[in-house]
């Protein structure tokens, strides 16, 4: 059987003679993400609508005829510029360009000295100062109108919102970079208003019991203390439009609905002066009002941004926008129906503005 000793050696030498597998190609290193972050300094105005404190009335009163002729000017706080902060940490992922970010706002506004304080005299019958949050703790029997020779206003607003966004940068040719997103939107609002009115008309007032007293409008004094806690869904778009050299316009938009709670809290306070007996009476009242609902909120943003490449891996840029932000139904203040007589009163129903400068320096790894 010694012949049959080639065939068998015959499949080794097929089998060495095989060419060997290729080594797996290793896979291609995966890009990794990048963390960024943006510090904002803001310069911003907030104004509330619907916080108008007093109107003076240039014209008498003329109690013979069957209409009242006014003239009117009404007294709106100024608003003053005051600074602010962002601060923003996000994610870049390698996939698919999305990202992850959080940004927190914070600022605080108030009211200047300019149209704080306001004087006139209150005769003859129907001149002076119309005080716009009077609120009557007693019938007022005459005169037919309520007057103070002085007012003052202050206002301040306490601002924070927390954003937390997910988005894809898209890119549209060569000139427009458009970054989408989506996400949601928390805020905390704090507003505290004080108006006060001093050296008034003398009414003869109807208390309880139906008893007559000549009071003498001494002060009075309201409080209000508004606060808006809300949450939810927030979408928007932040687009650049590049010129060159690292140069771009930005136009940023966005708009949140929220569901908010507000808590009203009012605090009247007044002291009268009794003619016959000469003593001081002190009134005083406290409203407390909550409220649920939707409230919109949108943002926008133009400006120029510049951003530049160092080292390959990180980039660093700047940018000075102009931002806008209106946030509707947070003014729920309560105002009385009459000057005259206790009864209902009605929500001022005011939204708040903000806007101003907003310069932004950015680094991404």
């Amino acid at each position: 059987m010694h012949y049959l000793w080639p065939i068998t050696l015959l499949p080794a030498l097929l089998f060495c003679s095989l060419p060997s597998t290729p080594p797996a190609t290793p896979p291609k290193p995966t890009p990794q993400g990048s963390p960024f972050v943006d510090v904002s300094f803001l310069i911003w105005q907030s104004k509330m609508w619907g916080v108008e404190f007093s109107a003076k009335s240039t014209q008498p009163t003329e109690e013979e005829t069957l209409h009242a002729a006014l003239k009117e000017n009404i007294s709106v706080p100024d608003f003053a510029w005051r600074p602010g902060a962002k601060l923003e940490v996000g994610y870049q992922f390698a996939a698919d360009k999305w990202d992850l970010d959080a940004r927190w706002t914070w600022y605080r506004g108030e009211t200047t000295r300019l149209k704080k304080h306001f004087e006139e005299q209150i005769a003859p019958e129907g001149m002076g100062i119309i005080p716009l949050w009077f609120y009557p703790f007693y019938t007022v029997h005459e005169p037919s109108v309520i007057r103070f020779s002085s007012s003052t206003s202050s206002w301040r607003h306490y601002f924070d919102s927390i954003d937390l966004e997910m988005g894809r940068l898209s890119t549209f040719g060569r000139l427009s970079d458009w970054h989408f997103f989506t996400g949601l939107k928390g805020a905390w609002i704090h507003q505290y208003y004080r108006v006060e009115y001093a050296n008034g008309s003398t009414v003869d007032a109807l208390i309880a019991g139906g008893e007559h007293v000549v009071y003498s409008l001494l002060q009075s004094t309201v409080s209000f203390d508004n606060r808006t806690w809300g949450g939810g869904p927030r979408l928007g778009f932040d687009s650049r439009w590049k010129f060159g050299w690292g140069l771009a316009l930005e136009i940023n938009t966005a708009f949140s609905l929220l569901y908010s709670a507000l808590k009203t809290t009012r605090d009247q306070e007044d002291l009268n002066v009794q003619v016959d007996t000469a003593s001081q009476v002190p009134y005083h009242l406290t409203q407390h009002t909550n409220s649920h609902g939707l409230e919109p909120v949108l943002e926008a943003q133009f400006g120029i941004d510049w951003k530049y490449d160092f080292f390959t891996t990180s980039e660093v840029g700047l940018a000075v926008l102009y931002e806008f932000q209106y946030w509707w139904g947070q003014n729920l203040l309560r105002r009385g129906y009459s000057h005259l007589l206790p009864g209902g009163t009605f929500p001022s129903r005011g939204d708040l503005q903000m806007h101003g400068l907003t310069a932004t320096a950015s680094y991404r790894y």
